[in-house]
């Protein structure tokens, strides 16, 4: 008697996420990442599929700041996921300058042997040192630079000032960078408006006194990178990031609006 096999659906999705994160003078970080666990079963036979490894990483001015890359086996995943940005942002013994334009280049690199496409999410705001937010302050005045260089903005998802998305439309192959998707930062020196004045008399002579008004606040910068292997794209796109996308046949993605 010959037993005819069933024929069993090998589409899934392979994400990988991480996140880099930094407060001007309190560095914080988190990282967060889905799992992937592929075992297939039919009443005939159990097999365990082997998982090609998926990595990314977010580059800063060319350094590895953090880093996502999964084993293949046993879900174990490598790398450096509690990146820190802006670490390097000052010169030892310099202090920040409001105003001034400092090199702050983003991009992503491919750490997997898989192909993938990626996605980066970037907040900014205002936070004191145990984490409030000040939202009297807009995030507007944190000047990130984003110079195109073929990333996507995904203006559908803008819901606040706080929060950019951008898409690499391009398959990221193994082994290859992203062009940066940010390229400077500054602090924009309106900043400098929001101060509160004191006038005091004594002897007859007059004391002004100027304070800031927000006093140990500092800027914060997150940069959220997610990548999803190209096989059955727009499936694992949608399921992984909720987006809907077209993929050209020459791959490239392009947002559905």
């Amino acid at each position: 008697m010959i037993k005819k096999k069933k024929k069993v659906s090998r589409s899934t999705k392979i994400t990988a996420v991480l996140m880099a994160a930094s407060v001007i003078l309190l560095l914080s970080s988190a990282v967060g990442s889905t799992r992937a666990a592929l075992v297939y079963q039919s009443q005939n036979y159990t097999a365990e599929i082997e998982i090609s490894q998926i990595g990314v990483s977010l580059l800063e001015n060319g350094n590895i700041v953090g880093s996502r890359d999964y084993s293949g086996s046993g879900d174990v995943w490598n790398g450096n996921p509690e990146g820190k940005l802006l670490t390097g942002l000052l010169p030892e013994g310099e202090k920040f300058v409001i105003g001034k334009k400092y090199d702050e280049v983003l991009s992503v690199k491919n750490t997997g042997t898989i192909d993938e496409y990626v996605r980066v999410r970037l907040y900014k705001s205002w936070q004191y040192a145990d984490g409030t937010k000040e939202t009297a302050l807009s995030p507007d005045l944190i000047k990130v630079n984003l110079p195109g260089n073929g990333w996507i903005e995904d203006t559908n998802v803008q819901d606040s000032k706080e929060r950019t998305v951008l898409y690499y439309p391009n398959i990221l192959q193994s082994g290859e960078e992203t062009p940066a998707f940010a390229d400077s930062v500054q602090i924009d020196n309106k900043i400098m408006t929001k101060v509160k004045e004191t006038r005091t008399e004594e002897n007859g002579v007059t004391t002004i006194t100027q304070e800031f008004s927000y006093n140990g606040v500092n800027f914060y910068l997150k940069a959220e990178v997610d990548a999803v292997q190209t096989h059955n794209a727009q499936d694992a796109i949608k399921s992984a990031w909720g987006e809907d996308v077209n993929i050209a046949s020459d791959g490239t993605l392009s947002l559905i609006q």
